[in-house]
């Protein structure tokens, strides 16, 4: 994954399992589980990057582990 230095829209699609990350201007996309793991992936992926804004769905508190990160 390259790294963009303008500012980046995340969202993120959320299931028990999995979560689907979809990142505009840059025009990227990849899953991640939904557990500690992934969730640590997904920081990972997203600091290489400035990001200005991360919207994602509430999913009946299935959210609630990546939000806390």
């Amino acid at each position: 994954m390259k790294v963009t230095t303008e500012g980046q829209w995340v969202g993120i699609d959320v299931s028990k399992a999995s979560l689907d990350i979809a990142m505009r201007p840059a025009d990227e996309s990849w899953q991640v589980g939904n557990h500690v793991l992934g969730w640590g992936e997904l920081v990972e992926q997203l600091s290489r990057h400035q990001i200005e804004r991360v919207v994602l769905e509430s999913t009946g508190g299935m959210e609630r582990g990546v939000v806390k990160q």
